[in-house]
């Protein structure tokens, strides 16, 4: 069996600037500073089912990743007002292997296909109207917020994201068959690269069981926004959606993450 490492993921609402938090994880000592250090900036789809009030009252300003076991001491909790974790196991090899992939990823340069730009009024009237738990759509105010978000980039620039996945399942081989059709197909034409993923250990609430919610994290990068919404508009993508992730997934919020 292939070795797993834990590893916790922490979003964070700050009391001080970000800059702050920052300059603090950067004198933490080697073996502690984090996997991933990320600004939070918009849930593309917000939860619906599960931990919506945890997730969605608050204004997360950060998600850092750490290897475990990590506490956040008092040299890091002075600078937080609020935070809510999850903790996951990740193939060792694909830890190892991060920041190779992210430099590799950095280094390439991924062309649109510009679907996002050819949706129509009618296209947007119809996916306001479906559950973004059954099927991932581009809606209006997602259109709008994307629209705002690459505005306000620097000209020419193309700033990369990561999508956070929180995965819970009605069906985990029919979403299995979804993850493979999409790497095959509409994901790899789009420059979506799995990051990190890993079967959940434990989160902020658990419930009465003892059990989080919560089945699977994921992180996902894309080259853009744009490529992001490229592939929601897509055709094959949309066939994928509906043969294999609609009706396999209890919940599934999305949010939208930068690299600090």
């Amino acid at each position: 069996m292939d070795s797993t490492t834990e590893c916790i993921v922490y979003l964070l609402s700050l009391s001080s600037p970000v800059q702050d938090f920052t300059t603090a994880l950067a004198e933490l000592p080697e073996n502690h500073k984090p996997i991933l250090t990320t600004k939070a900036i918009h849930w593309i789809f917000p939860p619906t089912a599960l931990s919506v009030d945890e997730l969605t009252t608050a204004h997360w300003d950060m998600l850092v990743c750490f290897e475990a076991p990590f506490v956040i001491h008092s040299n890091l909790s002075k600078f937080i007002k609020l935070s809510w974790s999850v903790s996951f196991t990740v193939p060792s090899a694909l830890l190892a292997s991060l920041a190779t992939t992210q430099l590799e990823l950095a280094a390439t340069i991924q062309p649109r296909s510009r679907e996002f730009d050819l949706l129509t009024d009618s296209d947007l009237r119809k996916s306001d109207t479906v559950s973004s738990v059954e099927s991932v759509e581009v809606t209006s105010g997602l259109k709008a917020w994307i629209q705002s978000f690459t505005e306000n980039q620097e000209e020419g620039k193309q700033q990369t994201i990561i999508m956070f996945n929180l995965l819970a399942f009605k069906d985990m081989a029919k979403y299995r068959k979804y993850q493979e059709a999409f790497m095959a197909g509409a994901g790899m034409r789009h420059g979506a690269k799995p990051l990190l993923w890993g079967e959940v250990a434990e989160s902020s609430l658990q419930s009465s069981q003892g059990k989080s919610p919560w089945e699977m994290v994921a992180f996902v990068y894309y080259p853009s926004v744009l490529h992001f919404a490229d592939m929601l508009s897509s055709p094959d993508y949309k066939e994928i959606s509906h043969n294999y992730r609609e009706g396999s997934l209890v919940d599934n919020p999305l949010l939208c993450l930068v690299n600090i």
